[in-house]
């Protein structure tokens, strides 16, 4: 259960995003003082053997992923980007591995917008369904 080392290291990485959103990409919770745009992601984790009838290989994990931004044209960039970086990226099936961690599959499922109307700045939460090899 280490979706989050992979995503943020294939995030970070990807050089269109780093220049749009730097380093400021965030397990669980933005900080308080950081800059905008930045990301923050959750993930949730569940046996991909339901019925529990062998040794677990791999769990299914729910990423939750907000793109925050003080202009929606930037979230809709970035948005754009954290798609092409995680959208079936597979490797043909192989997986692809990063930080020591495997993605076997990971498919965008859905999108909204959103504002924080005290802040004033816009969000974009994406959800993905990964599946992750133990």
């Amino acid at each position: 259960m280490k979706a989050g080392r992979w995503i943020f290291s294939v995030l970070k990485n990807n050089r269109p995003l780093a220049r749009q959103v730097g380093s400021r990409i965030y397990p669980i919770s933005i900080p308080q003082d950081a800059e905008y745009p930045a990301i923050v992601y959750m993930c949730d984790y569940e046996p991909a053997d339901l019925n529990k009838q062998q040794v677990a290989t791999a769990d299914n994990v729910k990423l939750t992923l907000r793109i925050w931004a003080t202009k929606y044209t930037d979230c809709e960039t970035i948005d754009e980007l954290v798609r092409d970086a995680l959208d079936f990226n597979d490797a043909g099936g192989a997986g692809i591995t990063a930080e020591g961690v495997t993605i076997l599959v990971s498919e965008f499922a859905a999108s909204k917008d959103g504002i924080d109307e005290t802040l004033e700045n816009y969000f974009r939460e994406m959800n993905f369904n990964l599946r992750e090899k133990l």
